[in-house]
């Protein structure tokens, strides 16, 4: 069995498909009617929209199939999201990547597999609409048009999901998609430790005025970029509002309070990605707080916020006396 090759953009892959918060959710019809439809189209028994995670591909939708993921080792779509746009097997008995996969020789059984690549706006694979027989077949290139048709209507979904959350300069989640995506990690996340972090960048009013608000959204597309790239793909990441960030992280060593890594990562980031072009050093200013808690049923994302805003305004005022 050949495990799936990663793509070499596999980093930014992923952050693209956390950022949409659909992994673990609950089943929607928008999604359903276009697996049904695939099912009885092409007559297969099983269809999927087949999401690729770090370590599983995980079926935001399926039909004739009981389980809920796969390992991405043994996954035929993680194969998938490394052809341009899709991948046929129409006989994995017969094939040198598959004949030994347990999906094949297993109770599954899988012999005939076509996956329609899923791609983000900026072109991400983010995983599968995929089709499964326990028999070969032949797929015609009148099928393939037809696979990639529903295909499309699923990414125009997966678009419509995104666009809803996500500030439209930054690409981060905006307010209401990183309150929505917060809550719903505390209410999964019982006793589980977490970091929450906020960010205001310094003079961003006398930044604009000087400069102009072409220069103010470079500053926050600067600066967005930098907490993408310094903390975990998987961590929530978010513009509040004008200049003001926010970050929940989990806090992977519940004994470790030093929270130093990823704002010198920042720092790092931000140093060498100047916000002024030739003839100006002057870098981006931020300050920032932290708060460090255990989730309970009790806890409230406000009370989370206010703590870290505190802490974050606690750290402005310091700077200010110094200076």
């Amino acid at each position: 069995m050949k495990k799936p090759d990663i793509p070499t953009n596999d980093e930014a892959r992923l952050y693209a498909l956390n950022i949409l918060r659909i992994l673990d959710t609950e089943p929607e019809q928008r999604f359903d009617c276009i697996t049904r439809l695939a099912s009885n189209m092409f007559d297969v028994p099983i269809a999927l929209v087949s999401l690729v995670d770090e370590e599983r591909q995980w079926f935001k939708s399926k039909v004739g199939l009981a389980a809920c993921e796969t390992s991405r080792d043994i996954s035929f779509c993680g194969h998938s999201i490394n052809e341009e746009n899709h991948l046929i097997v129409e006989d994995a008995t017969k094939d040198i990547r598959f004949f030994d996969n347990p999906l094949v020789t297993g109770d599954l059984s899988i012999r005939f597999y076509t996956g329609k690549v899923l791609r983000d706006h900026q072109g991400y694979a983010l995983g599968t609409l995929c089709l499964i027989d326990t028999k070969p077949r032949q797929f015609s290139d009148e099928n393939l048009q037809s696979l990639n048709d529903l295909g499309s209507i699923v990414e125009r979904e997966l678009l419509a999901l995104r666009l809803a959350k996500l500030d439209g300069l930054t690409q981060l989640l905006n307010r209401i998609g990183f309150v929505s995506d917060t809550e719903k990690l505390f209410s999964s996340a019982n006793d589980v430790r977490l970091k929450a972090y906020y960010f205001d960048l310094d003079n961003f009013k006398s930044l604009n005025d000087s400069g102009g608000h072409d220069l103010g959204d470079k500053a926050l597309k600067v600066f967005s970029s930098g907490l993408q790239a310094s903390f975990h793909h998987s961590d929530l990441v978010g513009r509040l509002g004008g200049d003001e960030f926010m970050v929940v992280s989990k806090a992977e060593n519940s004994s470790d309070l030093n929270v130093s890594d990823p704002i010198a990562q920042l720092d790092q980031y931000l140093n060498t990605n100047p916000l002024y072009d030739e003839g100006n050093t002057s870098g981006l200013s931020y300050s920032w707080g932290v708060t460090d808690f255990i989730v309970t049923p009790e806890t409230d994302f406000e009370h989370i916020l206010k703590c870290a805003d505190r802490a974050m305004y606690d750290q402005k005022m310091r700077k200010s006396d110094c200076s």
